[in-house]
C-alpha cells in the first residue's frame, strides 16, 4: 500500500498550491475514473488500491468530499466541483428516497448508505450545491449570481418570499413583492430590489 488516500488533495482546499500542480492533480488524479471519480463522490482510496468493493476504502465520506469540492472551485474547476456535487447529493437523495435516513458514510459506486444511520455527517451538503450553483442569497432583497447553471437539471430556490429559478440558459430571480428580474450573462452580478 502506498499511503495514498483522499487527505492527499487537501492542499487544493488549502489554497496552497501553484495553479500548474493543481491543474495536473486534479486532471490526472481526483477527477478521473482510473483514481478516484467514482459515481456517487471521491472514496477514501483511489481505484487502483481499492480491490475491495465493499470495504471502508470504498466509503465516500461527505466531510473530505466537501473540502475538496470547495478546493476546486476556488481553483476554477466549477465544472468539476458540480459534476462532484451532484454525485454527492445523488448518494443522499437516493437514500432519502429507499430508507428514509442519511448515513455516516455513502458508497462509490453503489450510493448505499454505510455506517451510522440518521448521521449529522450525511446531510446533504446544501452549500456546497448554492456554491457549486452559483447563488449567494444576501437577504430577500439581494442576490449574487455568479456563471450559469451547470447542473443537468433547472433549479428552484424559495427563501422568505424570494423566488429564484436557475436554468442554464437564465436565471429568473422574483422577489417577494412580485418584481423580476431576468439574468442571461455569467458574469457575476448582483440581484435587488
Amino acid at each position: 500500500m502506498t499511503g495514498e488516500d483522499i487527505t492527499l488533495g487537501l492542499p487544493l482546499w488549502a489554497g496552497v498550491m501553484e495553479k500548474q500542480k493543481a491543474y495536473a492533480l486534479v486532471g490526472r488524479n481526483i477527477m478521473t475514473a482510473e483514481r478516484f471519480d467514482r459515481p456517487f463522490g471521491l472514496p477514501s482510496l483511489p481505484l487502483t488500491l481499492n480491490k475491495e468493493s465493499e470495504s471502508v476504502s470504498s466509503s465516500v465520506s461527505l466531510q473530505w468530499n466537501l473540502l475538496l469540492a470547495e478546493g476546486l472551485l476556488d481553483y476554477g474547476f466549477r465544472a468539476e466541483a458540480t459534476r462532484l456535487t451532484a454525485h454527492l447529493m445523488n448518494a443522499v437523495i437516493q437514500n432519502l428516497k429507499q430508507n428514509r435516513t442519511f448515513y455516516q458514510r455513502y458508497h462509490a459506486e453503489k450510493g448505499t448508505g454505510l455506517g451510522e444511520r440518521n448521521a449529522l455527517t450525511g446531510l446533504a451538503p446544501v452549500g456546497l450545491f448554492m456554491q457549486a450553483l452559483g447563488v449567494t442569497i444576501y437577504s430577500a432583497e439581494k442576490v449574487k449570481l455568479e456563471g450559469k447553471n451547470l447542473f443537468p437539471f433547472s433549479v428552484t430556490i424559495k427563501y422568505k418570499g424570494l423566488t429564484i429559478v436557475r436554468t442554464a440558459e437564465q436565471t429568473t430571480v422574483t422577489f417577494g413583492n412580485g418584481e423580476s428580474v431576468i439574468v442571461k450573462d455569467e458574469s457575476p452580478c448582483v440581484v435587488e430590489m
